[in-house]
């Protein structure tokens, strides 16, 4: 059974955040940090490295801790404020459907974003020295829901 199938809410968030230009012009804006972060790396001296891993995974926890975590409390308190929670609790799914739905459908957007900085941080990774694969496993871990 696929989990779209299973949380009814996450398919719903699912169709109205993943349109295709939206995705289309978070591909290109990841591109262009990116390429701007590697652009900064390859000019600063060796002495001042910018670490190209580090921004990337800056801008990949910001986005889903800010903006996710922004979208996943909206989408309750506007279901609360608009009365509509109580209608949605009458339908065949559980509490338990309901909410995995919206805390992980409301932010998906900021998933598909952090997704498409991964390249730029394994990027990093492999340009840097100093970096072991421990501790970028463990900033990755602390980061996933």
């Amino acid at each position: 059974m696929s989990l779209l199938a299973a949380y009814p809410e996450l398919a719903r968030y699912a169709m109205t955040e993943m349109r295709r230009p939206r995705l289309l012009i978070a591909a290109v804006a990841s591109l262009f940090i990116g390429a701007c972060l590697l652009c900064l790396e390859a000019a600063l001296p060796k002495g001042k490295p910018l670490r190209l891993y580090d921004w990337a995974f800056l801008i990949q926890a910001s986005v889903i801790l800010l903006y996710g975590t922004s979208r996943a409390t909206g989408s309750v308190i506007s279901e609360r404020a608009e009365k509509t929670w109580d209608i949605q609790r009458l339908t065949p799914q559980s509490s338990f459907e309901l909410a995995v739905g919206k805390l992980l459908g409301a932010p998906i957007f900021a998933y598909y974003f952090a997704a498409l900085m991964l390249p730029w941080a394994i990027i990093g990774y492999c340009l840097s020295d100093k970096l072991d694969l421990a501790a970028v496993l463990g900033h990755y871990a602390a980061l996933s829901p």
